[in-house]
């Protein structure tokens, strides 16, 4: 089984080219949704976390206002190291779980979206990364104009995420989202046939 890591800053479009690969048949693994699961009251992340952080990161059914904690350590480093290397294994036995379900399944391809991939040293377990890249501005207006974030928190995201260069050195493809959508979409069809091709002649 093939495994392509997208990956790209915060609102570069990666989920945007997920999508298309989800429209052509194959399965996507988003590892944000997946983050979610550690999160959850009951298990082992989620103790360590409102034992470390305020109290008032929890929601009133006491779920973890994930919203909130983001805040928080995108405004310190140090404590969004903690929550990097108490989240980020367990994520990723989650992620390999799911693709080796997959496998079971004779799934020729599947995608794992993941905007830390190379931080999180994620790229081991795909055969092929690439990147979505666009400019600070345009992430900026569609975290503000489509996620309603304020202009600070959405500039702390962006700021935290700041490693374009190095991302694009260490990928396969660099897919530049800066024009209309359907030019992306055209963009990534294109890419997505090429590769059917490459792994059906093998």
């Amino acid at each position: 089984m093939f495994v392509l890591g997208i990956t790209g800053g915060i609102s570069s479009g990666k989920s945007e080219v997920a999508k298309i690969f989800n429209h052509f048949g194959y399965p996507v693994i988003d590892a944000d949704k997946v983050g979610h699961k550690v999160y959850t009251r009951g298990t082992k992340c989620y103790q360590s976390i409102i034992e470390y952080f305020p109290k008032d990161i929890l929601l009133k059914n006491f779920e973890i206002d994930r919203h909130k904690l983001a805040d928080i350590v995108f405004n310190d480093p140090l404590k969004l190291s903690y929550l990097q290397e108490l989240v980020w294994p367990e994520i990723l036995k989650e992620i390999s779980n799911e693709i080796n379900i997959l496998q079971n399944k004779n799934i020729k391809l599947v995608v794992l979206e993941a905007h830390i991939l190379f931080e999180a040293g994620w790229e081991k377990i795909v055969n092929e990364v690439w990147t979505v890249e666009s400019t600070e501005f345009i992430q900026l207006s569609r975290l503000m104009n489509i996620r309603r974030f304020s202009y600070s928190s959405a500039n702390s995201r962006i700021s935290a995420q700041n490693n374009s260069e190095y991302r694009k050195k260490k990928s396969h493809k660099v897919i530049e989202n800066t024009n209309e959508l359907f030019i992306l979409k055209n963009m990534v069809i294109e890419l997505i046939k090429v590769l059917e091709n490459n792994l059906n002649s093998e």
